[in-house]
């Protein structure tokens, strides 16, 4: 191993050792085995179709492809972050590439990038970005059968998931991997309990909970 090798691995382990000392879920969820560990409980396989909105810069695709080796869809709508997992993945046959926002409309929206406060409007606001989007109904219906969907979309999670309820798309897959965002909006806070009382009428199972970080959802 070379010098440098080792002081990228240094540095890794201190980010993680910070992460781990956050307070409430987040840090929780570091000290559990974040990623890794939601995923030893996913059963998943090479066969297996796993959709990732919101792929950034494939963090959670190289943790899939590592793991279990599934075919990746990743959605990706910001131009520099696609151009990059397009470069990252030129030579992966297992990886689809869309520069796409999964949406609940075939349309146009506009996201507003600041961090963890990021959002998608179906208005220009200030200096957001322009991004094309596509219907999940669409995407289901396109890709026939979907093993996992991941979601960090920035708080459109909500109508998305509303859609896919309402045309009676949730149990088209197994697994539902989910960032909630905006925990201090009263409105979305009950947007999201009743999202998770339509999974569980349709037999899904709560398998983890770090609130407002990640939580898994099982059709069993």
């Amino acid at each position: 191993m070379s010098i440098s090798d080792t002081i990228l691995k240094l540095i890794e382990k201190r980010r993680i050792n910070v992460k781990k000392n956050l307070p409430g879920d987040l840090g929780k969820f570091y000290r559990e085995g974040g990623m890794n560990n939601i995923l030893n409980f996913i059963n998943i396989n090479n066969t297996s179709k796993v959709l990732d909105a919101g792929a950034y810069k494939g963090e959670f695709a190289d943790e899939i492809l590592k793991k279990f080796g599934s075919h990746l869809i990743l959605y990706e709508p910001l131009e520099s972050e696609f151009n990059y997992l397009k470069k990252k993945y030129q030579y992966n046959l297992q990886v689809e590439l869309q520069n796409l926002a999964i949406s609940n409309t075939n349309n146009y929206k506009f996201l507003t990038v600041d961090n963890n406060n990021s959002s998608l409007s179906d208005v220009k606001i200030n200096k957001s970005i322009k991004i094309k989007c596509e219907n999940v109904i669409d995407i289901f219906d396109k890709l026939k059968s979907i093993d996992l969907i991941k979601m960090n979309i920035e708080g459109s999670e909500y109508e998305i998931l509303n859609e896919i309820i309402n045309k009676n798309y949730l149990t088209k897959c197994k697994y539902y991997l989910i960032q909630f965002h905006h925990k201090n909006n009263k409105n979305l806070i009950k947007n999201k309990e009743i999202i998770e009382n339509e999974f569980s009428k349709m037999n899904f199972k709560k398998i983890f909970n770090y609130n407002y970080v990640w939580e898994v959802w099982e059709l069993k």
